[in-house]
């Protein structure tokens, strides 16, 4: 199954930019390539989000504007990918990138190091994806190795939540601490806030 799924049909705008708001929802305010948040710490919010051709314009001109080959990504990896495109000789040894609205690349093509948050290929197009579009940042993999750490912590808080709620008398106050630290941990790591931006403010000329 791909990571994420476009409307069925999007309006017709001439400049591609018009684009970015729809982007923004159907991308879950993820980018399409890291899973950078915009929430995230250091992700900047909706204006340092960009949007990437998947196909690069400078190899396929007629896509500039097609709903189809626009993605959501942060500018780390939009400016590495850019107008990278796999050469024929490339393409021929299965060199691709993982289109991220077509297949799962973190299921099927990478495997995720837990204790340092790396990526490690499991195919071709894994590799290269990796490769071009720099996924092995020291920003995403303190953000992966984040989100797991956070996972465990709340799991185990959850555990201990069980534990006292089965007492004879449940320490009310402590329940509460440990339920505020699992809102805290889920709102930093694993589903941060969107940041709030003004409707007109979304639209970039």
């Amino acid at each position: 199954m791909p990571i994420f799924q476009r409307r069925p049909n999007p309006p017709t705008y001439a400049n591609y930019r018009a684009y970015k708001p729809l982007l923004r929802q159907d991308f879950r305010n993820l980018c399409a390539y890291c899973l950078l948040h915009e929430g995230d710490e250091g992700a900047g919010g909706f204006h340092a989000f960009q949007i990437d051709h998947f196909r690069p314009v400078e190899h396929f001109p007629k896509l500039e504007v097609v709903y189809s080959n626009l993605y959501y990504s942060c500018h780390w990896c939009n400016r590495a990918k850019w107008d990278t495109w796999p050469s024929p000789e490339e393409q021929a040894r299965d060199f691709r990138f993982v289109d991220p609205c077509a297949e799962d690349f973190y299921k099927d093509h990478a495997r995720l190091d837990t204790s340092t948050g790396k990526l490690g290929a499991l195919s071709p197009p894994g590799d290269y994806t990796i490769r071009e579009i720099r996924l092995n940042r020291r920003i995403f993999n303190d953000l992966r190795r984040n989100r797991i750490g956070a996972q465990e912590q709340i799991q185990q808080v959850k555990i201990k939540l069980n534990q006292l709620k089965r007492e004879a008398v449940p320490k009310s106050e402590l329940i509460s601490a440990l339920e505020h630290r699992i809102r805290l941990l889920d709102e930093r790591y694993i589903n941060p806030k969107v940041p709030y931006e003004p409707h007109e403010l979304l639209v970039e000329e």
